[in-house]
């Protein structure tokens, strides 16, 4: 009976397997209906583009501008001759309506919590929006990477959000207080190996203390050898509790730390259930996908929508290819409650 039931297992997780890999192959080749050209959210309407003709900087749908040194390829924004596009169908869409929706169900105050900031291009587009509701801003921005926090405050000031308006945090969240490693560097030769093009650097090595600093630096700290050739710093961890203490109601808390999210959200989510409204999260892997629902349904969090990383997924817009999930969250407790006096 085990053997029988195990090899069934088996059996069935390749059959899952072989309809996931036909289903991606016949996706990727637009063979999958719907085959009509989706209508964008609603919620667009609801924050109409500003013209920008002859800008020659990258500008996006709310009139963000971010500087060329610090834009990977991947993250140009649309091509355009009068005023900015609304952005591509794409995994990342999902995060413009959440940042649009929660920006729309704001009163008084918008407060938004960017963990795995990168340069702060969400935390940014928030405050956009934000602005163009006539809302306060409180941004919390959240980068352990030295080189993306010196971006994150120039994005910030490039685009005139007043350093009044945003808390910086230079630590990555955990579970508990401590330190350790958080990889910035490949091995050599591997392409992307640059600020600039690599925003997936995530804390793989548990004591820093074991390795070897070389001589040279990364942006003001030591590189630290770590094996296999790959090279990281020494950071401040902090649980996400310490981040949260200066916010009383948190709007939209925005999650890309690179496969400790279902680690960082099981050990917080009490916190998250007592301050915060909506959650969006990228996952990384299938693991985290299945993990999440449990942790939050069981806290009484309500989920609009959850696509899997690592395969094509049908969605209200048509089928669109996830290499990082996304999961987005409403926290029913403060749906209602009104920002105002926060």
């Amino acid at each position: 009976m085990t053997g029988d039931g195990a090899g069934g297992g088996v059996q069935v997780a390749s059959l899952r397997s072989f309809a996931e890999t036909a289903v991606n192959w016949s996706a990727a080749r637009g063979l999958l209906p719907p085959w009509q050209r989706p209508e964008h959210h609603p919620i667009f309407a609801n924050f109409a583009p500003t013209p920008a003709s002859g800008l020659s900087i990258d500008t996006d749908y709310l009139g963000v501008m971010t500087q060329s040194h610090m834009l990977p390829p991947h993250w140009v924004s649309p091509v355009f001759s009068d005023q900015p596009p609304p952005p591509r169908f794409d995994e990342e869409y999902f995060e413009w309506i959440d940042i649009l929706e929660s920006v729309s169900e704001a009163r008084g105050t918008f407060t938004m919590l960017e963990v795995g900031a990168g340069y702060a291009r969400w935390a940014v587009r928030g405050w956009a929006a934000a602005c163009r509701r006539g809302l306060d801003v409180r941004l919390g921005i959240v980068e352990a990477d030295p080189q993306h926090m010196v971006w994150a405050k120039s994005h910030l000031a490039f685009n005139k959000v007043p350093a009044a308006d945003a808390m910086f945090f230079e630590v990555a969240v955990g579970t508990t207080r401590g330190r350790t490693v958080f990889v910035v560097d490949m091995p050599p030769d591997r392409p992307g190996n640059n600020p600039k093009d690599w925003y997936g650097q995530a804390l793989a090595w548990d004591n820093p203390l074991e390795s070897d600093k070389p001589q040279r630096m990364y942006y003001g700290k030591p590189l630290l050898e770590l094996p296999d050739q790959w090279g990281g710093v020494e950071v401040e961890i902090v649980p996400l509790e310490e981040v949260l203490r200066p916010f009383d109601v948190v709007d939209l808390a925005d999650f890309d730390i690179q496969g400790v999210e279902g680690k960082v959200i099981e050990a917080s989510v009490d916190i998250l259930t007592r301050k915060v409204r909506r959650l969006h999260i990228g996952t990384h892997s299938r693991e985290i996908d299945a993990s999440l629902p449990r942790v939050l349904g069981a806290a009484g969090w309500r989920c609009l929508r959850a696509y899997p990383c690592l395969r094509w997924n049908r969605t209200e817009f048509g089928w669109i290819e996830f290499n990082d999930g996304v999961q987005t969250w409403i926290n029913p407790r403060l749906a209602g409650e009104s920002s105002v006096d926060r």
